[in-house]
């Protein structure tokens, strides 16, 4: 199974490859997500009687690069605050500094991979933990006025009380994953360079894996992007 999960996402990512091309010198670009997430447990028990988690937040990708070539910087940030339904504070705060992300020839990223460090837990059912993500996301926009993100996150527990294996994962303690899919406008500004812009309300599923259970949710927000150089 988990060879694949594997082989399906290096397969989606050469769908979307097969599309591309060269950006602009100096190009970058921001998305940047307002949502609130909600998410049950499949198995109460291994959370301490946790089933249902709500919180809301902000999430942001971005990356440019000084070149031409389609290898580009990549970053990402998080911070999702709320609460357990049945008790307890829930957080989650990521900053994954190092990564890269690959341009198509129609100047968009759809290719970005991220690391750094996260902090995420709920008190009195989740102990905190201390993680090190690899991040995955494919951004594609369908025509002028649908965006997909489409991502996926392997985390490694430098606390013991966080350690397990996730069923879908081929590596790391914990699994998240998820699809947003975005409907909105989107515009273009010509200077010296173009600068193209969209924004829009998005709908979309979660996944993840933790203590040994499953967690499955839905997510509501507003999304913006630009891209420009």
């Amino acid at each position: 199974m988990r060879v694949g999960l594997s082989l399906a996402c290096f397969a989606l990512a050469m769908v979307f490859w097969t599309k591309a091309a060269h950006a602009q010198e100096g190009e970058g670009s921001l998305l940047l997500q307002i949502d609130t997430q909600y998410q049950r447990t499949q198995d109460a028990t291994q959370v301490r009687g946790l089933r249902d988690v709500q919180t809301a937040g902000l999430s942001i990708d971005a990356n440019g690069r000084m070149g031409t070539g389609r290898i580009a910087h990549s970053a990402y940030i998080d911070a999702h605050f709320g609460a357990g339904l049945q008790g307890g504070f829930a957080y989650r705060f990521a900053l994954l500094p190092v990564g890269f992300a690959l341009y198509d020839k129609r100047q968009l990223v759809i290719l970005n991979v991220a690391s750094g460090l996260m902090l995420s837990g709920v008190t009195e059912h989740e102990p905190l933990g201390v993680l090190a993500p690899l991040r995955v996301s494919l951004i594609s926009r369908l025509g002028d006025h649908v965006l997909v993100n489409a991502w996926a996150a392997s985390d490694f527990a430098l606390r013991k009380s966080r350690r397990g294996t996730p069923s879908y994962a081929p590596f790391g303690d914990e699994l998240r994953a998820g699809i947003t899919l975005r409907a909105g406008t989107s515009g273009a500004m010509r200077g010296r360079k173009k600068v193209t812009f969209g924004n829009g309300y998005f709908v979309g599923v979660l996944y993840a894996e933790r203590f040994e259970t499953a967690f499955w949710g839905l997510t509501i927000g507003h999304g913006m992007n630009m891209r420009g150089g």
